[in-house]
Protein backbone atom coordinates (compact mmCIF):
# COMPACT_ATOMS: atom_id res chain seq x y z
CA UNK A 1 0.00 0.00 0.00
CA UNK A 2 1.30 3.44 -0.89
CA UNK A 3 1.88 5.93 1.93
CA UNK A 4 -0.89 8.50 2.40
CA UNK A 5 1.27 11.29 3.85
CA UNK A 6 2.01 14.32 1.70
CA UNK A 7 5.51 14.37 0.24
CA UNK A 8 7.28 17.70 0.34
CA UNK A 9 9.01 18.71 -2.92
CA UNK A 10 12.78 18.28 -3.01
CA UNK A 11 13.17 21.79 -4.48
CA UNK A 12 10.63 24.59 -4.81
CA UNK A 13 10.32 28.01 -6.35
CA UNK A 14 10.40 29.97 -3.08
CA UNK A 15 13.66 28.30 -2.04
CA UNK A 16 15.25 29.27 -5.36
CA UNK A 17 13.90 32.82 -5.14
CA UNK A 18 15.20 33.22 -1.60
CA UNK A 19 18.61 31.90 -2.65
CA UNK A 20 18.94 34.38 -5.53
CA UNK A 21 17.65 37.27 -3.39
CA UNK A 22 20.22 36.44 -0.74
CA UNK A 23 23.04 36.67 -3.30
CA UNK A 24 21.85 40.08 -4.51
CA UNK A 25 21.37 41.45 -1.01
CA UNK A 26 24.74 40.07 0.11
CA UNK A 27 26.48 41.77 -2.82
CA UNK A 28 24.81 45.07 -1.86
CA UNK A 29 25.82 44.77 1.79
CA UNK A 30 29.33 43.72 0.81
CA UNK A 31 29.77 46.97 -1.08
CA UNK A 32 28.82 49.06 1.95
CA UNK A 33 30.55 47.01 4.63
CA UNK A 34 33.81 46.06 2.96
CA UNK A 35 35.57 49.20 4.18
CA UNK A 36 35.16 47.90 7.74
CA UNK A 37 36.86 44.62 6.83
CA UNK A 38 40.29 43.65 5.58
CA UNK A 39 39.22 43.90 1.94
CA UNK A 40 41.27 45.84 -0.64
CA UNK A 41 39.24 48.90 -1.52
CA UNK A 42 39.93 52.13 -3.30
CA UNK A 43 38.87 54.81 -5.73
CA UNK A 44 40.23 55.11 -9.24
CA UNK A 45 39.94 58.21 -11.40
CA UNK A 46 40.60 58.40 -15.13
CA UNK A 47 40.30 61.18 -17.69
CA UNK A 48 38.76 60.48 -21.09
CA UNK A 49 39.27 62.95 -23.94
CA UNK A 50 36.09 64.49 -25.35
CA UNK A 51 36.98 67.55 -27.44
CA UNK A 52 39.34 70.47 -27.93
CA UNK A 53 38.00 73.90 -26.93
CA UNK A 54 38.83 77.58 -27.44
CA UNK A 55 38.79 78.13 -23.69
CA UNK A 56 41.97 79.08 -21.84
CA UNK A 57 44.56 81.80 -22.43
CA UNK A 58 47.63 82.38 -24.62
CA UNK A 59 50.04 82.00 -21.70
CA UNK A 60 48.91 78.72 -20.17
CA UNK A 61 47.38 77.34 -23.33
CA UNK A 62 43.97 76.09 -24.43
CA UNK A 63 41.85 73.86 -22.23
CA UNK A 64 40.62 70.41 -23.29
CA UNK A 65 37.19 69.03 -22.44
CA UNK A 66 37.43 65.66 -20.65
CA UNK A 67 35.20 63.26 -18.78
CA UNK A 68 36.37 62.44 -15.26
CA UNK A 69 35.35 58.90 -14.37
CA UNK A 70 35.46 57.95 -10.68
CA UNK A 71 35.10 54.27 -9.80
CA UNK A 72 34.93 52.84 -6.29
CA UNK A 73 36.23 49.28 -6.31
CA UNK A 74 36.41 46.30 -3.98
CA UNK A 75 39.12 43.73 -4.68
CA UNK A 76 39.56 45.49 -8.04
CA UNK A 77 35.89 45.01 -8.95
CA UNK A 78 33.98 48.25 -9.43
CA UNK A 79 30.71 48.54 -7.57
CA UNK A 80 29.84 52.22 -7.85
CA UNK A 81 30.85 54.94 -10.27
CA UNK A 82 30.24 58.54 -11.32
CA UNK A 83 31.32 60.71 -14.23
CA UNK A 84 31.20 64.39 -15.09
CA UNK A 85 32.91 66.92 -17.35
CA UNK A 86 36.14 68.65 -16.38
CA UNK A 87 38.70 70.83 -18.17
CA UNK A 88 42.34 69.86 -18.54
CA UNK A 89 45.49 71.74 -19.63
CA UNK A 90 47.41 68.62 -20.67
CA UNK A 91 44.97 67.08 -23.14
CA UNK A 92 43.41 64.76 -20.52
CA UNK A 93 46.69 62.93 -19.94
CA UNK A 94 47.62 64.14 -16.44
CA UNK A 95 46.01 64.29 -13.04
CA UNK A 96 45.32 68.04 -12.98
CA UNK A 97 41.82 69.12 -13.98
CA UNK A 98 39.26 71.81 -13.26
CA UNK A 99 35.57 71.56 -12.39
CA UNK A 100 33.25 72.35 -15.25
CA UNK A 101 29.56 72.73 -14.23
CA UNK A 102 26.85 71.82 -16.71
CA UNK A 103 25.51 75.39 -16.67
CA UNK A 104 28.90 76.74 -17.75
CA UNK A 105 29.18 74.07 -20.44
CA UNK A 106 25.81 75.08 -21.91
CA UNK A 107 26.85 78.74 -21.95
CA UNK A 108 30.21 77.97 -23.59
CA UNK A 109 28.44 75.79 -26.16
CA UNK A 110 26.18 78.72 -27.07
CA UNK A 111 29.23 80.98 -27.35
CA UNK A 112 30.95 78.50 -29.63
CA UNK A 113 33.83 77.70 -27.26
CA UNK A 114 33.02 73.99 -27.38
CA UNK A 115 31.38 71.97 -30.17
CA UNK A 116 27.58 72.31 -30.40
CA UNK A 117 27.06 68.52 -30.37
CA UNK A 118 28.44 68.06 -26.82
CA UNK A 119 25.63 66.91 -24.52
CA UNK A 120 25.18 68.59 -21.10
CA UNK A 121 25.90 65.28 -19.35
CA UNK A 122 28.54 62.71 -20.35
CA UNK A 123 27.19 59.74 -22.26
CA UNK A 124 27.48 56.27 -20.79
CA UNK A 125 30.06 54.11 -22.50
CA UNK A 126 30.46 50.33 -22.37
CA UNK A 127 33.95 50.82 -20.94
CA UNK A 128 32.60 52.99 -18.12
CA UNK A 129 29.75 50.58 -17.33
CA UNK A 130 32.09 47.59 -17.35
CA UNK A 131 34.64 49.25 -15.06
CA UNK A 132 32.15 50.93 -12.72
CA UNK A 133 29.83 48.02 -12.11
CA UNK A 134 32.01 44.95 -12.68
CA UNK A 135 31.15 43.62 -9.20
CA UNK A 136 27.46 43.67 -10.09
CA UNK A 137 28.18 42.19 -13.52
CA UNK A 138 30.06 39.30 -11.91
CA UNK A 139 27.23 38.86 -9.38
CA UNK A 140 24.69 38.91 -12.22
CA UNK A 141 26.60 36.29 -14.20
CA UNK A 142 26.83 34.13 -11.09
CA UNK A 143 23.09 34.44 -10.57
CA UNK A 144 22.41 33.52 -14.20
CA UNK A 145 24.69 30.50 -13.83
CA UNK A 146 22.91 29.39 -10.66
CA UNK A 147 19.48 29.99 -12.19
CA UNK A 148 20.49 27.93 -15.20
CA UNK A 149 21.48 25.04 -12.92
CA UNK A 150 18.29 25.34 -10.87
CA UNK A 151 16.10 25.64 -13.96
CA UNK A 152 17.81 22.69 -15.61
CA UNK A 153 17.37 20.67 -12.41
CA UNK A 154 13.65 21.50 -12.30
CA UNK A 155 13.29 20.74 -16.00
CA UNK A 156 14.97 17.36 -15.58
CA UNK A 157 12.68 16.54 -12.67
CA UNK A 158 9.60 17.33 -14.78
CA UNK A 159 10.96 15.19 -17.63
CA UNK A 160 11.56 12.26 -15.25
CA UNK A 161 8.03 12.45 -13.91
CA UNK A 162 6.58 12.66 -17.42
CA UNK A 163 8.47 9.53 -18.45
CA UNK A 164 7.03 7.54 -15.54
CA UNK A 165 3.55 9.00 -15.92
CA UNK A 166 0.74 10.08 -13.60
CA UNK A 167 1.49 8.03 -10.50
CA UNK A 168 1.53 8.60 -6.74
CA UNK A 169 4.22 11.10 -5.57
CA UNK A 170 5.69 8.30 -3.47
CA UNK A 171 6.37 6.31 -6.66
CA UNK A 172 8.21 9.26 -8.19
CA UNK A 173 10.32 9.56 -5.06
CA UNK A 174 11.01 5.82 -5.11
CA UNK A 175 12.04 6.00 -8.78
CA UNK A 176 14.37 8.89 -8.00
CA UNK A 177 16.07 6.93 -5.21
CA UNK A 178 16.46 3.86 -7.42
CA UNK A 179 17.85 5.97 -10.26
CA UNK A 180 20.43 7.44 -7.90
CA UNK A 181 21.28 3.92 -6.75
CA UNK A 182 21.76 2.74 -10.34
CA UNK A 183 24.34 5.52 -10.84
CA UNK A 184 26.15 4.89 -7.54
CA UNK A 185 29.22 3.27 -9.09
CA UNK A 186 29.26 5.33 -12.28
CA UNK A 187 27.93 2.47 -14.43
CA UNK A 188 24.38 1.59 -15.44
CA UNK A 189 23.91 -2.16 -15.37
CA UNK A 190 21.21 -3.93 -17.39
CA UNK A 191 20.10 -5.92 -14.34
CA UNK A 192 19.64 -2.69 -12.36
CA UNK A 193 17.55 -1.10 -15.11
CA UNK A 194 15.38 -4.20 -15.36
CA UNK A 195 14.89 -4.26 -11.61
CA UNK A 196 13.77 -0.63 -11.56
CA UNK A 197 11.27 -1.36 -14.34
CA UNK A 198 9.84 -4.36 -12.46
CA UNK A 199 9.64 -2.42 -9.19
CA UNK A 200 7.77 0.48 -10.80
CA UNK A 201 5.30 -1.98 -12.33
CA UNK A 202 4.85 -3.73 -8.99
CA UNK A 203 4.14 -0.62 -6.88
CA UNK A 204 2.22 1.45 -9.43
CA UNK A 205 0.84 -0.80 -12.17
CA UNK A 206 2.65 1.34 -14.76
CA UNK A 207 5.04 -0.45 -17.11
CA UNK A 208 7.69 1.88 -18.54
CA UNK A 209 10.01 0.73 -21.31
CA UNK A 210 13.69 -0.07 -20.82
CA UNK A 211 14.52 3.07 -22.82
CA UNK A 212 12.35 5.20 -20.54
CA UNK A 213 14.02 3.86 -17.42
CA UNK A 214 17.48 4.54 -18.85
CA UNK A 215 16.36 8.05 -19.75
CA UNK A 216 15.11 8.59 -16.19
CA UNK A 217 18.47 7.46 -14.79
CA UNK A 218 20.38 9.80 -17.12
CA UNK A 219 18.14 12.72 -16.10
CA UNK A 220 18.88 12.11 -12.42
CA UNK A 221 21.76 14.34 -11.26
CA UNK A 222 24.57 13.08 -9.06
CA UNK A 223 24.07 13.74 -5.34
CA UNK A 224 26.81 16.11 -4.16
CA UNK A 225 25.85 17.04 -0.59
CA UNK A 226 24.63 15.25 2.54
CA UNK A 227 21.51 17.42 2.66
CA UNK A 228 20.45 15.96 -0.69
CA UNK A 229 20.46 12.48 0.83
CA UNK A 230 18.29 13.78 3.67
CA UNK A 231 15.92 15.37 1.15
CA UNK A 232 15.18 11.94 -0.34
CA UNK A 233 13.47 10.95 2.92
CA UNK A 234 11.74 14.26 3.56
CA UNK A 235 8.04 13.87 4.37
CA UNK A 236 8.27 10.10 4.87
CA UNK A 237 7.59 8.15 8.06
CA UNK A 238 9.90 5.38 9.31
CA UNK A 239 8.29 2.74 7.07
CA UNK A 240 8.56 4.99 4.05
CA UNK A 241 12.26 5.70 4.70
CA UNK A 242 12.94 2.00 5.15
CA UNK A 243 11.23 1.27 1.84
CA UNK A 244 13.44 3.86 0.15
CA UNK A 245 16.61 2.36 1.59
CA UNK A 246 15.54 -1.19 0.80
CA UNK A 247 14.71 -0.17 -2.77
CA UNK A 248 18.16 1.38 -3.20
CA UNK A 249 19.85 -1.75 -1.83
CA UNK A 250 17.80 -4.03 -4.08
CA UNK A 251 18.72 -2.03 -7.21
CA UNK A 252 22.43 -2.07 -6.37
CA UNK A 253 22.29 -5.79 -5.57
CA UNK A 254 20.38 -6.63 -8.76
CA UNK A 255 23.57 -7.50 -10.63
CA UNK A 256 24.74 -9.71 -7.76
CA UNK A 257 27.58 -7.40 -6.68
CA UNK A 258 27.76 -4.49 -4.23
CA UNK A 259 31.14 -2.86 -4.84
CA UNK A 260 33.03 -0.35 -2.71
CA UNK A 261 31.56 2.73 -4.40
CA UNK A 262 28.04 1.35 -4.01
CA UNK A 263 28.58 0.54 -0.33
CA UNK A 264 29.90 4.05 0.26
CA UNK A 265 26.86 5.53 -1.49
CA UNK A 266 24.46 3.34 0.51
CA UNK A 267 26.16 4.42 3.74
CA UNK A 268 25.59 8.08 2.85
CA UNK A 269 21.98 7.40 1.91
CA UNK A 270 21.43 5.48 5.14
CA UNK A 271 22.83 8.31 7.24
CA UNK A 272 20.69 10.79 5.32
CA UNK A 273 17.61 8.70 6.05
CA UNK A 274 18.49 8.51 9.74
CA UNK A 275 19.85 4.96 9.96
CA UNK A 276 22.64 3.92 12.29
CA UNK A 277 25.47 1.75 10.97
CA UNK A 278 24.19 -1.33 12.83
CA UNK A 279 20.75 -0.95 11.26
CA UNK A 280 22.23 -0.76 7.78
CA UNK A 281 24.30 -3.88 8.43
CA UNK A 282 21.13 -5.75 9.40
CA UNK A 283 19.62 -4.92 6.03
CA UNK A 284 22.78 -6.12 4.23
CA UNK A 285 22.71 -9.36 6.22
CA UNK A 286 19.04 -9.89 5.37
CA UNK A 287 19.89 -9.43 1.71
CA UNK A 288 22.70 -11.97 2.00
CA UNK A 289 20.39 -14.53 3.65
CA UNK A 290 17.51 -14.23 1.20
CA UNK A 291 19.63 -13.52 -1.90
CA UNK A 292 16.62 -11.60 -3.17
CA UNK A 293 15.94 -7.90 -3.77
CA UNK A 294 14.34 -6.26 -0.75
CA UNK A 295 11.43 -3.91 -1.41
CA UNK A 296 9.25 -3.36 1.66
Amino acid sequence: MLPSQRLLPIGNFMTKLLFVSTILFSAFLFGHAANAQNVPMGTKQTLEFVSDTTLGDPIEGALTLCVLQTVEHIAHLGWRGAQHYVLSRDHCTGEEHFAYPATQLIEDRINGDIPANISPEPELSLKYIASSFSLWIVAGLLILFILNILTKSGSNERKRKKLIGDVHPYVHRMVEVMAHAARANGKIETAEVTHILETVQKISGVTPTIEQVIRVINLTPKIRADKEYKALGRGLDADGRQSMFNAAVSVIAADGVIDRKERKWLAKLGRGLGYRKAEMMEIFEELARTNEPIVA
